[in-house]
Parts: C-alpha cells; structure tokens; sequence
C-alpha cells in the first residue's frame, strides 16, 4: 500500500505589520462546499516560525487578527497559508494604521515564490517606499536587488534573508535612494517573495498608500483598466526596462469618450521613466482613461 499526501495550494503574503501603529488582518474565503483543513505559517524577521492549523467551514469567511495571536504582537511578518487538501481558496491581507484606522491596503496573495520579481513603481522622497522580502525556504537566502533609477546609472545591493524569515527594506535608509524614483527587480538565490508598499504624504502621518506583489516576470504588454485625471486625480504611468539595450514602448490610451491616443517613449536600457498622463495630449487633461 503506498499512501499519497493530497496536493496542496499555497498563498503567500510577504508584508505585514502589527503594533501601535499597524492593524494587520488576514483573510481567508473557503468557496467550497466542504470543509478545508489549513495551515497558516507565519515568518518574522528574527526567523522564528509561528503555525496554527484551522478548519475553514464551507461557503465561509474567516477573519484572523494577527496582532492578537500570541508572539505576533508589535513584529514584521510574512504570512503562508497552505491548503492542506489542495482545495482553492481566496486569501487577502488588509493593513489599517494609525490608531483610528484612517488609513488601508489591500493585497491579494501570491500562488507561491519565485526566483525573480519586478516593481515599475518605486520613489523616495515625497513617497515612502518599502520593499517586503520573504524567505520561506529552511535555509538561508539572498535577495539580489537591482534599482532602476530614473535618469541615472541602476543601483545594486544585496540583502541577506534568515531561513524562513521576513526582511523589510526601508528606501529612505539608503542615501542612493533618496530623492529618487525609480524600478526594482529582485533576484533570489532560492525562491522567494517580494513585495513593494509605498507611502505618500505626510498629513496627519501618511496621507495614504498602496502595497503590491511584483510582477514574476517581464512582458512586451500591459493592460490598466483604471486612469483618470482633471482636479481631482492624478495618473501616472510607470515604465522600467530591466533590459540592457533601450525600448521603444507604445501607449494608448482609451478615454471613455473620444478618439484613442496613441504616444511612443523610449525607456532606456535598465531604466525607468515616469508617464504623467494628464500631459500626454489636451484630450487626456480632464479624463477617465
């Protein structure tokens, strides 16, 4: 008799935060009519590991509060949740802050590591950037970054990750940064997790801000459904080319009302370029795009 284990599914979430300031929530939808059986691994920055099974029940919701799960309170974590039967399930994060909860991201988990990860968006300065690494293999890793700044030659460091760890790089604390925008790609020696949270403003203490997982992998095009300008918003377009030689990239853009639009712009060899679409064209200064 040869006993086979079920696959398994794995949702990975390399930010989080809990304490003063941060409110971290994990989230997790079971749309199937039965039971799922889960393992949830949480990985801090010092390397320890926290687990806890769960059975989600069918056709549910599930909250789990990080910050009031004992040794989760006031840390960085990346977060694992393994479907212990392989049963497909929906995982999120939402991270309020300040103690009034002013402020929120959302983000959608990733299907598992990967060897490399690329971020368009990226700036210092006025934005707050952080970039979230996870290492859920047992042994050690190394994340090599590269940072695609605009108009100047690409910055390279190397970051160090414990085995199954969490590291937050914090753009501000690197001089070569500041006061810069710019792409980033990361290459792990083993796979990990990357993603980018950026921040803005500083009214009361961030006026806002956004978190995404990275891209796995380059591509010759790009759908954005959302866009619009006038009074109101602004949009900006983020290009970064992680390739040696320069680009020729083609925009179009399609307003909800009027013709297309179409542009050309050249994205030097690992560089980045930042697109304000309300300067485009006339047509595109008062839009939804």
């Amino acid at each position: 008799l040869t006993v086979v284990p079920p696959e398994t599914l794995t949702y990975m979430l390399a930010e989080g935060a809990t304490g003063q300031f941060f409110d971290l929530d994990v989230l997790l939808v079971n749309p199937n009519n039965v039971a799922a059986p889960v393992t949830v691994t949480f990985l801090k920055e010092d390397g320890t590991v926290i687990t806890q099974d769960r059975t989600l029940d069918p056709l549910t919701r599930t909250t789990i509060r990080v910050e009031e799960i004992a040794g989760l309170e006031g840390t960085s974590v990346s977060t694992v949740v393994t479907s212990t039967f392989g049963l497909p399930l929906v995982v999120e994060r939402t991270m309020k802050w300040d103690a009034t909860g002013y402020g929120a991201h959302t983000g959608t988990a990733t299907p598992g590591p990967a060897s490399a990860w690329y971020f368009a968006e990226g700036s210092q300065g006025y934005f707050s950037t952080f970039l979230l690494l996870a290492n859920p293999d047992t042994a050690p890793n190394t994340a090599h970054v590269t940072y695609f700044r605009e108009n100047e030659a690409p910055l390279v460091r190397d970051y160090d990750l414990l085995p199954s760890s969490r590291r937050t790089v914090i753009a501000a604390e690197d001089s070569e940064l500041v006061d810069r925008a710019f792409g980033i790609e990361v290459a792990f020696d083993r796979p990990g997790l990357a993603e980018r949270a950026t921040y803005f403003g500083t009214n009361p203490f961030w006026s806002g801000g956004h978190a995404s997982a990275g891209s796995t992998a380059p591509a010759t095009q790009w759908f954005l459904a959302e866009g619009a300008t006038g009074g109101f918003f602004t949009t900006y377009a983020l290009l970064a080319n992680p390739n040696a030689d320069p680009v020729d990239v083609t925009m179009t853009y399609l307003p909800d009302a009027g013709e297309p639009v179409t542009k050309v712009h050249k994205v030097p060899g690992r560089g980045r370029v930042t697109i304000n679409i309300a300067f485009e064209d006339p047509t595109l200064a008062n839009a939804a795009v």
